[in-house]
């Protein structure tokens, strides 16, 4: 009977250990990925691209009731007269168009307006100064005039101190000048002067008696003829219908010269005036770009 509870007492402490040892195990460590030592920036998530937008269709232009289609005619604007100051200058090339200005010698900002102008992308033109028929003391043509009846050496000489203070020009009109324009034989010592030195003229027509047209055309001189005063009268509505005469002459012949000043009233009438030539198919051109044309 003792032997029996020996036995028994064993089975029970050998089942006791067994347990024992079995939860006494420590657990295996579960398993995490390691730490790094600088975490990566998130990356954020970028839409695809989008397809460039398709850009609008032309506009249709506003044409004018009798617009047919036909190439937009060409209209070269001259603004005479620069040189006197600064203001006038910059009015005048703020103009956002092909452009021809002609500037007088001599004048405290003449040699400036050449430099503002090819600055601005402006085609220039000396202006020479030329003998009206009233007192030239009186109409005041400025410094550089070439008066009616001078030699040839005088005429000369004067022209080529007016390209000599202004030489980057690419032709030359007239300022006033309704007396020297009548002089076939002053006129042709001009056009072969400005001849020899690759340049055009431009009559600014200040009277119906010019031989220009006739003493050019022997001389094989490339000139062309003023078609419209723009501002003779600075009174807007006159100004604005003589820009339209010159719409009207640029669709009948394909081309027109419309001449101004740098008046405010000029500069402003332009600018309103501009636009809607443009919508109606006026092209502005540098009065260069008319050299092809037959005058």
């Amino acid at each position: 009977m003792k032997k029996f509870s020996f036995f028994l007492i064993f089975l029970l402490l050998l089942s006791g250990g067994i347990l024992a040892i079995h939860f006494l195990k420590p657990l295996p460590e579960p398993k995490v990925n390691p730490i790094p030592k600088s975490l990566p920036p998130p990356v954020a998530k970028i839409p695809p691209p989008l397809s460039p937008p398709r850009e609008p269709p032309n506009p249709t232009p506003n044409l004018p009731p009798d617009w047919k289609g036909e190439p937009p005619a060409r209209i070269a604007i001259i603004i005479d007269d620069l040189g006197f100051n600064a203001e006038s200058t910059q009015l005048v090339l703020s103009l956002k168009i092909p452009l021809t200005v002609s500037i007088l010698p001599f004048y405290p900002y003449s040699k400036k307006s050449v430099e503002w102008a090819h600055q601005a992308g402006k085609e220039v033109l000396l202006h020479i100064p030329m003998e009206p028929v009233s007192n030239p003391a009186e109409a005041r043509p400025g410094k550089g005039v070439l008066i009616y009846g001078s030699s040839r050496a005088e005429i000369e000489r004067q022209v080529g101190e007016d390209l000599t203070e202004l030489p980057s020009v690419s032709g030359a009109s007239s300022h006033m000048g309704s007396l020297f324009t009548t002089d076939s034989e002053g006129m042709r010592v001009v056009f072969r002067t400005l001849k020899k030195r690759g340049l055009f003229f431009v009559d600014n027509l200040t009277t119906n008696k010019s031989v220009t047209k006739k003493i050019a055309s022997e001389e094989g001189l490339k000139y062309f003829l003023r078609n419209v005063f723009i501002d003779d009268d600075l009174k807007r509505g006159s100004i604005l219908q003589q820009l339209e005469k010159a719409e009207k002459i640029a669709r009948e012949k394909g081309l027109a010269i419309a001449v101004g000043h740098p008046h405010p009233e000029t500069i402003s009438a332009l600018r309103d005036w501009i636009p809607e030539a443009q919508a109606g198919g006026i092209t502005f051109v540098r009065i260069s770009e008319l050299l092809d044309k037959e005058k």
